[in-house]
């Protein structure tokens, strides 16, 4: 009889080679990166998102000021000027959208625009040019306070948030120079805190002018990817922005230009964030590789800024970096991992809508995600 040949067990140290070598040449590829941190995060960490929502009601054929009491709010005696104040990269075609919606209820718009990245590399100052030029702009200069800032290279070790605080510092000094004495007698002004591509709604501003709000407040926006085509999330999901007021007139000492939490109270669907709103590839690249959060690109950033892999990106509504969204609930994390485009334009700055044919790439609709300098297809 043929002696049977017996097959020792694979050592357990062998198998566990065995596993994370399958996994290194098989299954990591093909993971989008940053996938178990992402994956579990519903699991180990909770947004900071404020947690107190005001419903917000708007009826058209009612004055903002009759709108008070619904929100719990009492009318002012008199109304304040509102200044909307925002640090400005390369988003000029966002920038007209939000001066069309927001100049006739805001007296002043204060823009500081630095001529280095947040990373430290050297760019134009689009708007001190664009200022000059642009005949779009017109319109508004006399409202506008522009402000140059003049940056500098990244010291080594150096955070790109530090870059990003010393923008917002200026902000901070340019507002307390402009701000009413104490001994003024106009009301002090309402400010609006927010990035360019987060664009307070029109009818919002005209009820926070008329109403007595209780600053601070953050103003829950709509999200959008790309163009209005992705909707990323619902009237909270973008909350940043704040309107605020300074009793102290500029000189209490949580009396500056920020963009982070300041309070559990939001008011929801206050207007739109436009993220990654580009009208060039060019411009993808730009903030990629120029923003706080550079570190996203990782090892491979030339695979993720090839210009057809980002107007292929583009249009199928998928995350830039390749990388899962960010996201505190499995029900969000799986509702923003395959958006679905909009087939409307209902509820969308007014500019957006009557000026289609040059902002065509912000609308929905069939080719309107191809950008102007897209490679030619192959």
């Amino acid at each position: 009889m043929a002696s049977r040949v017996r097959l020792r067990p694979l050592p357990l140290a062998g198998a566990l080679v065995a596993c994370i070598l399958c996994y290194a040449l098989v299954l990591h590829p093909l993971l989008p990166r940053g996938y178990l941190a992402y994956s579990t995060r519903p699991l180990w960490d909770r947004s900071e998102a404020p947690s107190e929502v005001i419903p917000h009601y708007w009826a058209h054929d009612l004055a903002p000021d009759q709108q008070c009491a619904v929100h719990g709010w009492d009318k002012r005696t008199e109304k304040p000027q509102v200044w909307d104040a925002t640090i400005f990269s390369t988003e000029l075609d966002l920038l007209l959208v939000r001066l069309h919606e927001l100049s006739p209820v805001v007296s002043r718009f204060f823009l500081v625009e630095s001529d280095r990245t947040f990373t430290g590399h050297p760019k134009p100052r689009l708007l001190e040019s664009a200022l000059e030029t642009d005949a779009r702009l017109r319109p508004y200069l006399a409202q506008i306070t522009y402000r140059p800032f003049t940056g500098a290279p990244l010291a080594p070790r150096e955070s790109p948030f530090e870059q990003e605080i010393a923008l917002r510092r200026a902000m901070t000094d340019l507002l307390r120079r402009e701000y009413p004495a104490a001994t003024s007698r106009e009301p002090a002004p309402v400010l609006l805190f927010s990035d360019v591509d987060e664009i307070p709604s029109r009818k919002t501003v005209e009820l926070l002018q008329a109403c007595d709000f209780g600053s601070p407040l953050h103003l829950g926006m709509k999200s959008y990817l790309y163009s209005f085509e992705w909707e990323e999330g619902g009237e909270t999901s973008s909350w940043r922005p704040t309107a605020v007021e300074w009793p102290l007139r500029g000189k209490g000492a949580d009396e500056f230009y920020r963009h982070g939490k300041v309070t559990e109270r939001v008011l929801a669907n206050s207007g739109w964030h436009c993220s990654w709103c580009f009208r060039y590839i060019s411009d993808f690249v730009t903030k990629a590789t120029g923003y706080s959060h550079t570190d996203r690109l990782g090892s491979r950033p030339a695979a993720l800024l090839k210009p057809s892999r980002i107007q292929q990106t583009i249009c199928s509504g998928l995350e830039f970096f390749a990388m899962l969204p960010e996201a505190y609930t499995y029900r969000d994390l799986f509702n923003k991992m395959r958006l679905l485009p909009s087939k409307s334009a209902v509820d969308v700055p007014s500019y957006v809508v009557e000026h289609a044919d040059e902002l065509r790439y912000l609308l929905p609709g069939e080719g309107n995600c191809i950008r102007q300098d897209a490679p030619p297809k192959a």
